[in-house]
C-alpha cells in the first residue's frame, strides 16, 4: 500500500501511534519488569549467579533471536499480522507469568516466552514507518518512535514500584498484561494490512540457523557468569553460535528471498549503522545494573532508584520530540557524531557513581546527557540505515535493524554479569587483604554478605568490576561516534559514494 494511499485511507499517524504501542512490550514488559523486580526475585528463591543472569537476559535474548524470523514473516504477511501475533503472545506469557511463577525456572520460561511476543512485534513498528510515512515526515516518525519508547521507560519505573510494593512483585505481570490487551486493540483496529512484498517463499532454514546462532552466543555468554569464560561448554556454545551465523551467510547467499539479507550489508552505511545500534543499546542494558546495585549495595529504596530511569527516558522523550526539527537545521553526520559522544560522556559520568554513597545530582546529570544523546544519535541512525532499504524487504531491513539493536542488550547483561565479579573479586581480595580483614568467599555478588564487616568492600569492589565495563563501554562509542562523522558525512554527497554505499 502506498504512503498515499494510506493517507487516504487513515490518517498516518494514527497508524504509527498504534504500531508504536508495541513499545509497551519491549521497553515496558521486556526492559522494564525484570529491571524492577529482580531484587525481589532475588530475596524470595535466593537463587543462583547464573540464574539471575539468565533472568535478566533471557527475554532480549529470545526476542533477538525470533527477530531474524520476524522480518522473513514481515515480508511475506505484511507487518500487521505479527504486530498482533506478537502482542497477543506477550499477553497471554505475562498472564502465565503472573498464575505460575512458583520457582525461578517457571518465570525464566515465561519470561523467555516475552521474549518471543516481543520479537515478533518490535521489528514491525519500524517497517510500519517506512511504509506508511511520506518522505517528509519520516525523521519526524523516527523521531516519535524514540519518543515512544522513551515514555513507556519514564512511567514504567513509578508505576512497577508501586504496584510492587503494595501488591507484589507477581501483580507487575497483570499489570503489564493489561497493558499490552491495549496496545493489540489499538493494532487490530488501526493498523491496515501493508504487504512489502507478495508471494516469498518463508527461508526456514536460514531462520533457524539465523536464530540458534543468535542463541547460541548469547547463550554461552550468559552461563559464563556462572562457569567462567574459558569452560568447555561456554565456549562450545558460542563456537556453535558463531558456526552457525557462518553457514547463515552461505546459506543466504544462495536463496532467492533469504530470511537474512545478506546483500544489505555490503553497504557500508547499513552495515556500519546496524554495529552502531548494537553498540549503542548495550550501553541501555547497563541500567539494569544501575536499578540492582543501587537498592542492593547502596540500600535506596526502590521508588527513589525509579528516578534515575525516569530522568534518562524524559531527555530521550524531549530529544525525540524535536527530532524531526534537529534533522532540517543540521547535517545528519553531525547529529550522529554528537548524540554518541553525549552518550559516551554521561557512561563516564554514570561510571564514577558505582559506590554505595551515590551523588544524586551527578546520576542525574549522567542519565539527562545519555538520554538525550541516545535518543538524538539513535533516530537519525535508523532513519539513515532504513532509507537504503527498497521498500520490497522493508521488514527486512528493519529486523536486522531490531536484531542488532536488541541482541545489543541481551549481551549487555550477560557479558557485563561475566566480566564485572572476575574484576571485583580481584579488587575485594586487595581491599580486604590490605585491611586486614578476615574474608569469605562471594559466590553471587548480588546477595549482602553475612559479615557486616565486609560489606563496604563488597559494596565498593562491586562497583569498581561494573564501572571498568562501562568505562570500555563509552571509549567505544567514543570511536564510533568519530567515525560516524566521517562516514555519514560522505554520504551526504551522492557523487563521492562508493559502490558499497548505494541503494541496492
Amino acid at each position: 500500500m502506498s504512503s498515499k494511499a494510506i493517507n487516504e485511507q487513515k490518517n498516518f499517524w494514527l497508524i504509527i501511534i498504534s504500531a508504536l504501542s508495541a513499545f509497551f512490550i519491549t521497553s515496558f514488559d521486556v526492559i522494564g519488569v525484570v529491571n524492577e523486580i529482580t531484587p525481589f526475585v532475588v530475596k524470595e528463591f535466593n537463587p543462583s549467579a547464573g540464574a539471575i543472569t539468565l533472568l535478566g537476559a533471557i527475554s532480549s535474548m529470545t526476542m533477538a533471536a525470533v527477530m531474524v524470523a520476524a522480518g522473513s514473516l514481515g515480508n511475506t504477511f505484511g507487518p500487521r499480522k505479527l504486530l498482533i501475533t506478537g502482542a497477543l503472545i506477550a499477553v497471554l506469557s505475562d498472564i502465565g507469568a503472573f498464575l505460575f511463577s512458583s520457582n525461578i525456572g517457571l518465570l525464566i520460561f515465561f519470561r523467555g516466552l516475552i521474549g518471543v511476543g516481543a520479537g515478533l512485534s518490535n521489528p514491525m513498528m519500524a517497517s510500519v514507518i517506512m511504509l506508511s510515512s511520506p518522505a517528509n515526515d519520516k525523521p519526524k516518525a523516527f523521531g516519535m518512535f524514540m519518543v515512544a519508547a522513551s515514555i513507556t521507560g519514564a512511567i514504567r519505573s513509578p508505576i512497577i514500584q508501586i504496584v510492587n510494593t503494595n501488591f507484589g512483585w507477581r501483580s507487575v505481570f497483570l499489570l503489564v498484561a493489561a497493558l499490552n490487551t491495549i496496545c493489540l486493540i489499538l493494532m487490530t483496529i488501526n493498523i491496515p494490512k501493508l504487504q512489502s512484498s507478495k508471494g516469498n517463499k518463508f527461508d526456514t532454514w536460514g531462520v533457524l540457523l539465523a536464530g540458534f546462532g543468535l542463541m547460541g552466543i548469547i547463550v554461552g555468554s550468559s552461563i559464563s557468569s556462572n562457569i567462567g569464560f574459558t569452560h568447555p561448554i561456554t565456549l562450545g556454545s558460542i563456537a556453535i553460535g558463531v558456526a552457525l551465523l557462518i553457514l547463515l551467510v552461505f546459506h543466504s547467499k544462495k536463496q532467492v528471498h533469504p530470511a537474512i539479507e545478506i546483500k544489505l550489508f555490503k553497504n557500508r552505511t547499513f552495515a556500519f549503522s546496524m554495529l552502531f545500534g548494537h553498540f549503542l543499546y548495550f550501553t541501555q542494558g547497563i541500567q539494569y545494573f544501575v536499578t540492582v546495585y543501587g537498592i542492593t549495595a547502596g540500600g535506596i529504596d526502590p521508588l527513589r532508584m525509579t528516578t534515575f530511569a525516569v530522568t534518562l527516558a524524559s531527555a530521550q522523550v524531549i530529544a525525540g520530540l524535536f527530532a524531526g526539527d534537529i534533522a532540517k537545521k543540521f547535517p545528519k553526520h553531525l547529529i550522529v557524531a554528537l548524540g554518541g559522544l553525549m552518550v559516551s560522556i554521561g557512561l563516564i559520568l554514570l561510571a564514577t557513581q558505582y559506590k554505595p554513597d551515590m551523588n544524586w545530582g551527578i546520576l542525574y546529570l549522567a542519565a539527562s546527557v545519555m538520554g538525550f544523546g541516545f535518543s538524538t544519535v539513535n533516530s537519525r541512525r535508523m532513519s539513515i540505515a532504513l532509507e537504503t532499504v527498497p521498500d520490497d524487504i522493508a521488514s527486512s531491513g528493519s529486523s536486522l535493524d531490531r536484531a542488532c539493536s536488541w541482541s545489543g542488550i541481551s549481551l549487555s547483561v550477560s557479558i557485563t554479569s561475566a566480566i564485572y565479579p572476575l574484576i571485583s573479586a580481584r579488587a575485594f581480595k586487595r581491599m580486604t587483604t590490605s585491611a586486614g580483614v578476615t574474608t569469605q568467599p562471594i559466590t553471587n555478588w548480588n546477595i549482602i554478605p553475612s559479615d557486616p564487616n565486609i560489606i563496604p568492600y563488597w559494596a565498593t569492589s562491586w562497583g569498581i568490576g561494573i564501572r571498568t565495563v562501562i568505562i570500555a563501554m563509552a571509549l567505544c562509542m567514543l570511536i564510533l561516534s568519530v567515525y560516524s562523522y566521517f562516514l555519514y558525512k560522505r554520504t551526504n554527497h551522492p557523487s563521492k559514494q562508493s559502490s558499497s554505499d548505494i541503494h541496492i
